[in-house]
């Protein structure tokens, strides 16, 4: 079940209580945004951190982009950066990598910083698609699809 289906039964869930307290309001008001999609919460059920809720109502994030290119591609200095916004505040990472070890950046990410983590998964698979279609045109709904399930199958918390 979904966090919006679940609020639509009328739930107000540990999580909503979680992401109340953050944002200084009730439970309620939490269920009642996933229920109209007003609100989202980004944390992946697969990792264990502190959930965070955008949309309306809630209170500003800071969300820092990192990521490597075919030109830089050092996994541990994206960590480093990670780690170093999380240090000044940043409430979310935006993995943005385009060259190098994208899965395995990914990954280290995940599996070092405390924060959700989104991704921009057309990114990979257009750099999939490249190296195996011949083209980026080439790429099929299916790779990009098998790409989003590798992201969130692996912990990523938003797209």
């Amino acid at each position: 079940m979904t966090r919006m289906e679940r609020a639509k039964t009328g739930a107000v869930t540990e999580e909503c209580l979680a992401v109340a307290k953050t944002e200084h309001t009730v439970g309620v008001a939490i269920r009642d945004g996933l229920a109209s999609g007003e609100i989202a919460v980004c944390a992946n059920n697969r990792r264990e951190i502190e959930p965070i809720a955008v949309g309306r109502g809630m209170r500003i994030k800071v969300n820092a982009n990192i990521g490597t290119s075919s030109d830089a591609s050092s996994v541990e200095e994206e960590v480093e950066k990670a780690l170093t916004a999380k240090e000044f505040g940043a409430d979310m990472i935006m993995d943005l990598s385009t060259g190098g070890d994208i899965p395995g950046t990914r990954r280290r990410i995940l599996e070092s910083v405390p924060l959700p983590l989104g991704t921009v998964p057309i990114y990979e698979a257009g750099v999939w698609a490249a190296k195996n279609r011949q083209g980026m045109v080439r790429m099929t709904a299916d790779d990009l699809f098998s790409i989003i399930e590798q992201h969130l199958d692996g912990g990523v918390d938003f797209i």
